[in-house]
């Protein structure tokens, strides 16, 4: 019979066979896999926890004696592999780091459906709200703690198809999320409760409702608003350098011959120059261009920042954003912060820092210091407490112990003549609520200064320029993107690539872009949606302790 594969009798209860339960973890891996940036299609993340929560139903339904535990054993590898599959590209930067961070991030993924899973036993009519509130409070705290980790929010699904959702000028990603859990609880109720789709027993009408419903509603609320608005501002014109440079060598890839800091720079500046007019206003060159360590204290003795005003003369209204690695010196005797470091040669304490330099006419150059850092890459999370341990093993495996030292707040460079440039360092660049703050400073346009070249050839340079294109349409913004060695582009506030390069090649790009001042409702707002789902959950939570609680006095 048809159904032995997936069904037994044991113990007088009706369980799930062997095949059954791991095909179920298989096919959601399979499915969010599928539906992942970069070249993956989001509809599939409709369906992606469909598979698990039929599993959750069957087991709990199956007469175990501990569901619950055999639960999560299965939910976790499900979660661990597509950590493992979209995220291990980060192995290439730090194998050790990569697998702490894959095997640390599936277990923090398992707590609402740790959650999920208790509910279904003592409430099970809000199983289901339970783990979806407890799902998108773990993105909201991924992008506001120590350990900030959000590459895999959902709501970053739709990266490649920014035209689903529109509306993310109003929720940000995670009104994409919250998109994704509702349609998985829809689809789960048409296609597996009860074993449905096991039986032949689908509910048509049902998934009728769900398609227009669940799917097509929020798909006709985004065309409405992609139609509805309109970017006005300033036609500005920018260039984009990306110079492909080799970041574990620090050589040239296309220019292997030229050596040397100023050898470098002048590789940079004919780049620059192939495609610069006398209407460019802003150019933006990647993280870590400029070549060596630029200390603040002193611009005037470095000798690539002359050059590189010497260069810029030659046009006056041009602005240059440069990444670099900056040093400021630390006079406070008395600071101990985990990212001081000492000077052999002088015993002097200063900071390093991921900076991007804004060069002007006639001013001396501003620094601003990457704020969100990459965890165990350039930062240690909780470094006063985990330093001493984890510190030396770290350092050993690619990683930094004192790491960079952070900016306090968001800064915008500022023109004379009034427009405003956020500078963007690599990884804050996906942090929406972290990245509004300088729209609120009166940034018009978000200029994102990365290296994806630590990556090698694998989807992290795709995701990222993808979630780039969802940042653009959270805040309205254009977002011009200079990348190493790609992917640079061009961003309208549509979330719609004008122009982008080729991964793995030395180029420029050209083009004008609009410099807006709109406000989205997302940028005025931020992450509600966040800490809406956080303060019901804890309600909901408290709710249920304490008639758990009562009920246990009464017995």
């Amino acid at each position: 019979m048809k159904s032995s594969w997936f069904w037994k009798e044991a113990d007088g209860h009706k369980r799930p066979t062997a095949l059954l339960e791991w095909g179920l973890v298989l096919l959601s891996v399979l499915l969010l896999w599928a539906g992942w940036p970069g070249r993956g299609w989001p509809g599939l993340l409709f369906l992606a926890f469909t598979p698990l929560l039929a599993l959750a139903e069957y087991l709990y339904n199956g007469g175990y004696r501990r569901p619950g535990r055999r639960l999560m054993g299965r939910v976790y590898l499900a979660l661990l592999l597509w950590n493992l599959i979209c995220t291990g590209w980060v192995g290439f930067a730090t194998l050790p780091g990569m697998l702490a961070m894959v095997a640390i991030n599936a277990l923090l993924m398992l707590i609402p459906w740790r959650l999920y899973a208790w509910f279904k036993k003592v409430k099970p009519q809000r199983a289901l709200l339970i783990g979806l509130l407890a799902w998108i409070s773990l993105e909201y705290l991924h992008m506001h703690w120590e350990l900030a980790w959000p590459w895999l929010n959902l709501g970053f699904g739709f990266g490649n198809y920014p035209g689903w959702v529109q509306w993310y000028d109003y929720t940000g990603i995670l009104g994409g999320t919250l998109w994704i859990l509702l349609a998985n609880g829809a689809f789960y109720m048409v296609f597996w409760r009860h074993g449905a789709i096991l039986q032949g027993q689908v509910r048509w009408l049902s998934l009728t409702y769900a398609l227009l419903f669940v799917i097509g509603l929020p798909l006709l609320l985004s065309i409405w608003r992609g139609n509805a608005f309109e970017a006005e501002g300033k036609p500005v014109e920018v260039v984009l350098v990306q110079p492909n440079e080799d970041p574990y060598s620090n050589i040239l890839i296309s220019h292997p011959e030229k050596v040397g800091l100023l050898a470098k720079t002048d590789q940079l500046v004919s780049l620059t120059d192939s495609l610069i007019t006398q209407n460019t206003r802003w150019v933006l060159w990647p993280e870590s261009a400029l070549p060596g360590f630029v200390w603040e204290y002193n611009p005037a003795g470095n000798q690539t920042l002359q050059t590189l005003y010497h260069w810029q003369s030659q046009y006056p209204n041009l602005e240059v954003v440069v990444g670099a690695t900056t040093g400021t010196l630390v006079t406070d005797t008395t600071a101990s912060r985990p990212t001081i470091r000492q000077r052999r040669s002088t015993n002097e304490r200063y900071e390093a820092h991921n900076s991007a330099i804004w060069l002007s006419h006639g001013r001396a150059p501003e620094f601003y210091h990457k704020s969100v850092l990459v965890p165990a890459i350039e930062t240690l999370p909780f470094a006063s407490v985990l330093g001493p341990i984890v510190g030396p093993i770290l350092e050993s495996a690619g990683g930094v112990a004192s790491g960079f030292a952070p900016q306090d707040s968001a800064e915008v460079f500022w023109t004379k003549d009034s427009l405003a440039l956020a500078p963007s360092v690599c990884y804050e660049s996906i942090f929406g609520d972290h990245t509004r703050e300088f729209v609120n400073k009166g940034a018009q346009a978000i200029g994102v200064i990365t290296n994806d070249a630590w990556w090698a050839e694998s989807p992290g340079h795709r995701q990222h320029f993808a979630y780039a294109r969802l940042l653009a349409v959270s805040l309205r913004r254009p977002v011009l993107r200079a990348a190493n060695t790609g992917i640079s582009g061009f961003i309208d506030a549509h979330g719609r690539v004008k122009q982008k390069t080729v991964f793995y090649t030395e180029t420029a790009l050209r083009d004008t872009m609009i410099f807006s001042e709109y406000k989205s409702v997302y940028a005025q707002r931020g992450d509600i949606l966040g800490t809406t789902a956080a303060w019901l959950l804890v309600a909901l939570l408290a709710s249920a302790l304490v008639q758990r609680s009562t009920q246990r006095h009464k017995a």
